[in-house]
């Protein structure tokens, strides 16, 4: 699935350059551990992804919403099962996936209103906190369902507080 293996291009790219390169801008915790461990000597500073303050809104009445569920992002195989088990869940569950499309203010009014972001990771080897994902939805007033991943603990992040999380199968259930 070469959309779910996008992610191992940019590390063998980013694998091939590091040693010519003096520093680098890590996003998170365990960027900089990737980098401690293949890359002891490259200094590397931190700056996480921020979302601008004219994007964040307060969240919509319910009334205003217009969807429960949303996840939005390119179509993977393993997307596609997510897709498949919120079809085949037992409890009527309004899960629209979009691939693709869909971008700037029609994409945060999407997520604005939705009850729920949903995040699934398209590879299932590479699962990490999709900061990108996820301060997006926050921004725009959203709950995020994720499927699991590691990394969470480096940002404050208390399950079942702040975001769910549950693996893949156990996602509609959530």
């Amino acid at each position: 699935d070469a959309s779910a293996t996008v992610h191992r291009y940019k590390a063998e790219l980013f694998d091939t350059i590091a040693p010519g390169l003096h520093a680098v801008m890590a996003m998170d915790a365990s960027i900089e551990r990737y980098l401690a461990q293949y890359f002891p000597t490259l200094t590397s500073f931190r700056l996480p992804y921020l979302v601008a303050q004219r994007h964040v809104r307060a969240p919509l009445p319910e009334a205003d919403r217009t969807g429960d569920i949303v996840m939005l992002g390119g179509d993977t195989a393993r997307r596609r099962e997510a897709e498949r088990l919120f079809l085949a869940a037992p409890a009527p569950l309004k899960a629209e996936f979009i691939w693709s499309g869909l971008w700037g203010a029609a994409r945060d009014a999407c997520r604005a209103g939705a009850r729920i972001s949903l995040n699934v990771h398209a590879d299932p080897e590479l699962r990490y906190f999709d900061q990108f994902r996820t301060f997006e939805a926050w921004a725009a007033g959203t709950a995020v369902v994720s499927d699991s991943f590691e990394g969470w603990e480096d940002f404050g992040i208390v399950p079942g507080e702040h975001m769910v999380l549950a693996e893949l199968e156990d996602l509609p259930q959530a």
